[in-house]
């Protein structure tokens, strides 16, 4: 499951993430449970009768959109002794909603289209059972499959039951619970509650292959297709509930797995974009040498004998110069410990490098607003930690005046700040000189709370542009639906006369719209990936040694 960030909630207490957050899920899912959402946004421990206060809908409207967002692990229940249930909502899990396609992308680039339709179900229904996977699954792969596929359809649950076997050895998706407890609040809704497994947590990755009925989960997805046409394509009926063997073990989607791949994968090519490809081929053999060692996957501090490099590395001809290259590079984050026979030891500090990379960032985005001696102070201010206004000048070779000039616009924009100076007992009519002071962490909050209007607004503009184009887009699907059912049989005349329902104006206007849409898509894709290294920043951030700069001392 996600790590937990309560020490980094103040991220969240902002009116710009609860717009965010509320656009989001009413995005993916409805207007109704957004309000619920809403409400769980401004208060951090919610009851019923306090939601149900709150967003003014009925106890039974309340408990459903509950049940959703819980089933998919936007909330927990927590179930004090004595008291009547609370609910919560993990505000960092209705940001991963966005990432939803990169999940399933990063699935079937690495395993196949099963897999991806796997993670997919999972995706659109938070948890379930493997067998119901399994039969849902593989009654999608008999729809897509070609007359000329190899194998016979009634083969797919097999090759599902591989596919998902796959996915648990990597990770890739846990095992929940060992039961289900359910607390009723209505009499007509019941509220599912999964908790994991603490005391056996080996269970979570393995898979239940030997309680699976495979002759009743065929006869399932043979139920379920059938042709109806002359041409063979394949229908699904209506689902039918079964009470398969391991209903009571349910499955859901494991993002950390893909949030350190995700890691890795952005740490190897910064390194590679900055350094060079042979010193980003050096740091993944480090990560993958120490992977296999670390009980945390998240641990900051890698160790790694020059010796094990070498065995990792065997035709690397400048391991030796790619490592004094990294040690210069990152930020301090490759220290070598130690000269033995082997070459030494090394250390790899991970969060002082993810510190590095969220500093160049910031510094490049002070770069593209406010110019480069800017970023040059604020590289300044965050290396030093404290400066005064003179010293400050000097160390950049600018004058006082604009020195002071810029600092102020920093200062303005909440990228530097000013250190409280203690008041003179004696009164002095000269002026005395600024000291800037630096607090990264305030200004990674400062630049995720931007990231949140951006993406409120980003989403707000594509329902504007949805609505004025709904007309012209009904017509298009319309029109497209005809050629489909007519392609085969009509002639090249009638086809033309049904494409030439859509004007040339008209074509275009979906054209640019469609760009629109792409275009807005790709700039939220790029905020996901800031927000991505923000999280890495907040996620490493107590393992620095100070809190208030979030920097690591330097030995």
């Amino acid at each position: 499951m996600t790590n937990k960030m309560s020490f980094h909630e103040k991220i969240f207490d902002s009116p710009a993430y609860e717009k965010c957050a509320v656009k989001i899920v009413e995005f993916y899912f409805d207007i109704i449970v957004a309000r619920v959402a809403r409400a769980m946004c401004r208060s951090n421990t919610c009851g019923m009768q306090l939601l149900c206060t709150v967003t003014k809908l009925p106890r039974k409207q309340v408990s459903n959109c509950l049940h959703i967002l819980i089933q998919h692990n936007l909330a927990v229940m927590e179930l004090p002794s004595g008291s009547h249930p609370t609910y919560n909502i993990l505000k960092w899990n209705v940001l991963y909603l966005m990432r939803r396609h990169n999940y399933v992308h990063h699935v079937r680039g690495e395993m196949g289209v099963e897999a991806e339709l796997v993670l997919d179900h999972l995706l659109g229904a938070g948890w379930a059972s493997a067998s119901q996977i399994i039969v849902t699954t593989s009654t999608k792969l008999a729809m897509i499959a070609s007359p000329d596929t190899g194998g016979s359809v009634t083969d797919y649950h097999i090759r599902v039951r591989n596919e998902m076997s796959k996915l648990v050895e990597q990770h890739c998706i846990l095992r929940c619970s060992s039961e289900v407890k359910q607390q009723s609040f209505h009499q007509n809704c019941i509220l599912p509650t999964l908790q994991d497994d603490d005391d056996q947590p080996r269970l979570q990755y393995i898979f239940p292959s030997d309680i699976l009925d495979l002759s009743a989960l065929k006869r399932e997805v043979e139920s379920r297709i059938c042709s109806n046409d002359e041409n063979g394509s394949l229908a699904i009926k209506l689902p039918q509930r079964t009470n398969y063997p391991d209903a009571h073990i349910l499955w859901t989607i494991n993002y950390d797995t893909f949030h350190l791949h995700w890691r890795n994968s952005y740490l190897i090519r910064t390194v590679t974009s900055r350094i060079g490809t042979e010193c980003g081929e050096v740091l993944s053999a480090l990560l993958k040498s120490t992977a296999t060692t670390l009980q945390d996957k998240w641990q900051s501090d890698l160790y790694v004998t020059t010796t094990q490099m070498r065995q990792s590395l065997p035709h690397s001809n400048h391991l030796d110069h790619c490592l004094t290259l990294l040690e210069n590079e990152t930020g301090g984050a490759l220290r070598r410990l130690g000269i033995g026979g082997g070459g030494g030891e090394y250390n790899f500090d991970v969060a002082t490098y993810v510190l590095y990379l969220n500093i160049e960032f910031v510094a490049k985005s002070v770069k593209e607003k406010f110019g480069s001696n800017a970023a040059k102070i604020f590289r300044l201010v965050q290396q030093k930690s404290m400066m005064s206004g003179e010293v400050l000048a000097k160390r950049c070779y600018m004058d006082m005046k604009e020195c002071d000039q810029l600092s102020n616009v920093l200062l303005q924009h909440r990228y530097i700040f000013v250190h409280d100076l203690r008041k003179p007992s004696i009164p002095s009519y000269n002026a005395r000189d600024l000291l800037y002071k630096a607090n990264f962490l305030e200004v990674v909050r400062m630049m995720a709370r931007q990231c949140f209007v951006e993406v409120y607004n980003i989403m707000q503009k594509r329902e504007l542009l949805f609505a004025a184009n709904k007309s012209l887009m009904e017509k298009k699907t319309r029109v497209d639906a005809i050629l489909n059912n007519i392609r085969s049989a009509a002639s090249a005349e009638q086809i033309q006369e049904v494409e030439e329902a859509l004007s040339q104006t008209e074509r275009e206007a979906i054209s640019k719209w469609q760009k629109n849409q792409e275009d807005m898509l790709t700039v939220i894709e790029g905020l996901c990936d800031d927000m991505f290294l923000f999280e890495l920043y907040l996620r490493y951030h107590p393992c620095l040694d100070n809190p208030n700069t979030g920097r690591r001392t330097q030995s």
